[in-house]
């Protein structure tokens, strides 16, 4: 960030969600940069394009949530509310840069869950509808 903020050259690698997606946005401040192909250690074969056609020349990420069986099969209400949940990459990138630049005490943290809900309430309303009508 020091270089970027000086008006030096930058180069990095990054992944998202993450804080810094939130400061250099694509477009804007970076460019996203293709891997003439890809070439992973013991798997020089692999997928790594993205379905938009983009190649970072490393395999993507997905994030999870994870219940044991026990717990989804007690409890369809809050499997719903799991897996209707969608959270941008960006937004997750946003929330993540408001923890980064300070908001790390946990009433901090639930106002950040709180704006989001009220930035995207028709989609959180719809989901709690969802989740407590699962049987």
């Amino acid at each position: 960030m020091e270089r970027y903020e000086a008006g030096q050259p930058i180069f990095y690698t990054t992944w998202a969600p993450n804080w810094i997606m939130g400061v250099l946005q694509e477009g804007r401040d970076v460019v996203f940069l293709n891997a003439p192909f890809s070439s992973l250690p013991g798997n020089p074969d692999a997928m790594t394009e993205w379905s938009d056609g983009r190649n970072p020349g490393f395999g993507a990420n997905d994030n999870y949530i994870l219940v044991n069986k026990e717990f989804a099969d007690a409890n369809p209400k809050a499997m719903a509310f799991f897996n209707g949940l969608r959270i941008s990459v960006g937004d997750l990138s946003a929330m993540m840069l408001r923890m980064n630049a300070g908001e790390k005490e946990p009433d901090q943290i639930e106002q950040i869950a709180r704006d989001w809900i009220a930035n995207n309430q028709a989609d959180w309303d719809a989901l709690i509808a969802a989740a407590r009508s699962a049987e």
